[in-house]
């Protein structure tokens, strides 16, 4: 892997200090690809936020759904945040090239 490839992908998820006694449990799901983190809701409740940056081919991205799908999160609900990087879709509408 070169040093663009390494410097493409991230993700992050910023809490700040009135939430950070919430949290529950945190991770990272695939390296610079996906992590998630479970709160505390108000009440019994928990809810876990997952944070996606998909890779650009489609095996890529099979990896990165396998890695969430083997995840536990035990939460009341989930919210997905993403990039999917659908690079199929950008071809259709006839953007190429670079960033």
């Amino acid at each position: 892997m070169g040093p663009s490839q390494r410097m493409s992908a991230g993700t992050a998820i910023l809490v700040d200090r009135r939430t950070t006694p919430l949290v529950v449990d945190s991770g990272i799901l695939m390296e610079g690809r996906a992590q998630f983190i479970k709160l505390q809701a108000t009440g019994s409740g928990t809810f876990t936020i997952i944070n996606v940056y998909a890779a650009q081919t489609s095996r890529n991205r099979a990896l990165l759904w396998k890695a969430i799908s083997r995840a536990e999160f035990n939460s009341d609900n989930t919210i997905i945040g993403r990039d999917f990087n659908h690079q199929e879709e950008t071809s259709r509408r006839g953007i190429t090239g670079g960033r």
